[in-house]
């Protein structure tokens, strides 16, 4: 199966920042080349810009990195290859609205990249890797306590999550993805059940 990875719009997401440095972004292609190795998956990382006016790819074992250039984008780029492989095992990483569109055009499955990594950290580190979830404070008595209150709020900003609680979730899209049935959302359920 080739992945198909919107390297900017899937690293922004994980960094959390526009800026992305050189380290992050080995660090990033070393880890999804792991991920490809031991799944057998194909990867095509596709980046913005590169240091050539026009496309540049390199290949590292089963990775390919393509650098769009300056003269066209990373999304540009992303929607000629889905037409152009339509017809292959191909699954896109990215949550750019139009990129998806394209890709459910041609019958290609897309992921979101956060769903993606959720996958990657389980095939990597299974049971071992903890995500981070937004969580609501309910309190439970009232009173004087607004120490209590305050530090209680502050401990549960953040509740850590394993990754089981995270692939229910993911399991619960592809649940209603087989009752939804169409031929997308089927290839998608395919996919998956590799990844």
């Amino acid at each position: 199966m080739i992945l198909l990875i919107d390297a900017y719009n899937m690293l922004k997401q994980l960094v959390h920042s526009r800026d992305i440095n050189q380290s992050q972004r080995t660090h990033f292609v070393t880890l999804l080349k792991k991920y490809a190795q031991r799944k057998k998956h194909h990867l095509v990382i596709v980046f913005d810009g590169g240091p050539y006016q026009w496309v540049h790819k390199e290949v590292m074992g089963n990775a390919q990195l393509v650098y769009a250039g300056v003269r066209q984008t990373a999304d540009d780029y992303i929607g000629y290859y889905l037409q152009q492989h339509q017809h292959k095992d191909i699954l896109l990483v990215s949550a750019d609205h139009e990129l998806t569109l394209i890709a459910h055009d041609v019958s290609i499955p897309s992921i979101d990249p956060m769903d993606f990594y959720a996958l990657v950290q389980q095939a990597l580190m299974p049971g071992e890797q903890e995500v981070a979830v937004e969580n609501q404070v309910i309190k439970m008595q009232d009173g004087a306590t607004q120490d209590i209150d305050a530090l209680m709020e502050q401990a549960s900003a953040l509740v850590p999550v394993k990754n089981a609680d995270t692939m229910v979730q993911l399991r619960q899209h592809v649940i209603a993805a087989q009752h939804r049935g169409s031929k997308i959302e089927r290839k998608l359920l395919q996919i998956l059940k590799k990844l």
